[in-house]
């Protein structure tokens, strides 16, 4: 029997469009958000994303100084997870995507990452590439 494990943070439904791309492609392809907490995003998709995948998700309805998701337009997420979805004979798929950044720009490649240097080898590493 499988155990539900338990949310990180509390999620709202939240319905919104959004555009995605895998990180480091800047091939943006519409979305439609299904929920939203502080740790995370549920999105509609026309393709299967997968598991561990890095995704650039932009706000559409991005809004500076609100809260919510909106309140920042970008978000570098890691897909956690994915289900297929049938509605109607349409086949779409949900993911699920833990947040790794946001920000008031559009973070889609590494180079517009906030960037660190090792003090050990001085090598050049995307923040949220630091584990």
């Amino acid at each position: 029997m499988s155990q539900m494990i338990p949310r990180s943070h509390p999620r709202a439904a939240y319905r919104a469009p959004i555009k995605y791309a895998v990180f480091n492609s800047n091939q943006f392809r519409p979305a439609l958000t299904c929920d939203f907490s502080e740790g995370g995003f549920c999105y509609e998709v026309d393709r299967e994303q997968t598991p561990e995948e890095e995704v650039c998700i932009v706000m559409e309805n991005y809004a500076p100084g609100r809260s919510g998701p909106e309140g920042y337009h970008s978000y570098v997420a890691r897909i956690r997870w994915t289900q297929l979805l049938s509605k109607n004979g349409v086949q779409r798929h949900a993911a699920g995507a833990q947040i790794v950044a946001r920000s008031h720009k559009i973070l889609a490649t590494d180079e517009q990452m906030p960037i660190r240097i090792c003090d050990l080898c001085s090598t050049r590493v995307a923040q949220h590439r630091i584990i």
